[in-house]
């Protein structure tokens, strides 16, 4: 039960985050920021066509950003990691 406590804490903070970038954005963040996105961050580590390669469902793709984002070097911040997903949910997620 506590594990879906947290689970559920952390989900909702990080739908906060989200929500707090989206609102407070000086200008809306469209499709092509968010691509851009995950080409400059996603490429630093690897070629983009194993990302668009893939399709996966929106937790896979919030297993895999996360895991990423938690590697050395990563430059992957909650922020990022959130638009990131959102992105590849939306055009490259399977239901």
């Amino acid at each position: 039960m506590r594990r879906i406590a947290r689970f559920f804490a952390a989900s909702l903070a990080a739908a906060a985050v989200l929500a707090a970038v989206l609102l407070l954005s000086p200008q809306p963040l469209r499709a092509l920021d968010s691509a851009q996105l995950v080409e400059k961050r996603c490429t630093a580590c690897h070629g983009i066509d194993q990302v668009y390669s893939q399709k996966r469902t929106a937790a896979g793709w919030r297993e895999v950003v996360t895991r990423m984002a938690g590697y050395e070097g990563s430059e992957l911040s909650r922020v990022d990691q959130l638009i990131i997903i959102k992105y590849l949910e939306t055009n490259y997620g399977i239901d």
